[in-house]
């Protein structure tokens, strides 16, 4: 597939969306779902993640989203939209956090679970 800017390979703006709205992970979640993906992945679960360590936790979990996307070699503009989220993401510093693979090895269905459980959370306290 030949790249083209961000703007015309994800229909809307890499954003998050309000937490009363639909969850925005379903699309990647169905998409995921489609290719039968039995990809156990590193999960941290947001009860468990430190408030300092938020932004970290999201960042690992873009790590193995795109880890899969490339490993499942899923060709989408949904897929296409996690690495333009992951780039837009603040640098972060991760002394104090627990590196990604100090997390529990979950499914796909418990991994993206998480990962909206950590969206919405991140979005009500306004930490993105």
């Amino acid at each position: 597939m030949p790249w083209k800017p961000a703007i015309e390979r994800c229909p809307v703006p890499v954003k998050l969306l309000p937490v009363q709205r639909e969850p925005q992970i379903s699309g990647l979640a169905s998409l995921l779902s489609s290719e039968k993906s039995d990809a156990m992945l590193y999960t941290p679960f947001v009860n468990d993640v430190d408030k300092n360590c938020k932004m970290m936790s999201l960042k690992c979990y873009m790590l193995e989203l795109i880890m899969v996307i490339d490993e499942e070699e899923i060709v989408d503009n949904k897929a296409e939209c996690i690495s333009d989220f992951d780039d837009k993401l603040p640098k972060v510093n991760s002394v104090d956090c627990p590196p990604c693979e100090a997390y529990s090895l979950r499914n796909i269905t418990v991994f993206l679970e998480e990962l909206n459980n950590l969206l919405n959370e991140m979005t009500t306290n306004q930490l993105i």
